[in-house]
């Protein structure tokens, strides 16, 4: 049996099939926003959606990385540096989309948030699928 401080090979696979399923959906999502943007005429909405982008996933990419190191790797005082790593790459777009007026600061929220969005909508839909499976099995 493996030690609690140690990370299963399931884990780290499950870890990174999350991880990548995310980058995927918010980046099909990042372009069909693009096109959308350039048909429209408001090309300079992508910088605001990049910047978002950008940081959202460093926020994620510490979000994940704490809950390996409290959970897998029982490191509970990993999480506070974790925590304010992700303050800071919340802080950073905001700032600077407040400070430049060519910035459109709901896009930017829109985007920063675009990686959790994706994050929730792929738990939800896996967890209604077990709810779905585990409700056929109750009814036979």
């Amino acid at each position: 049996m493996q030690p609690l401080t140690q990370m299963s090979e399931k884990g780290v696979k499950n870890i990174s099939l999350i991880k990548q399923r995310i980058v995927k959906r918010s980046i099909i999502t990042l372009l069909i926003f693009v096109i959308i943007s350039l048909a429209t005429g408001y090309g300079h909405w992508i910088y605001s959606a990049l910047l978002g982008s950008c940081f959202g996933f460093i926020a994620v990419t510490l979000m994940i990385n704490a809950q390996v190191a409290v959970i897998h790797q029982q490191k509970p005082g990993a999480f506070m540096i974790y925590f304010l790593g992700r303050l800071i790459a919340y802080s950073i777009p905001i700032a600077v989309s407040l400070k430049l007026h060519t910035l459109n600061l709901s896009i930017t929220l829109l985007f920063l948030f675009i990686f959790q969005i994706q994050l929730l909508i792929l738990e939800a839909t896996k967890t209604y699928k077990g709810y779905k499976k585990r409700k056929k099995q109750w009814i036979k």
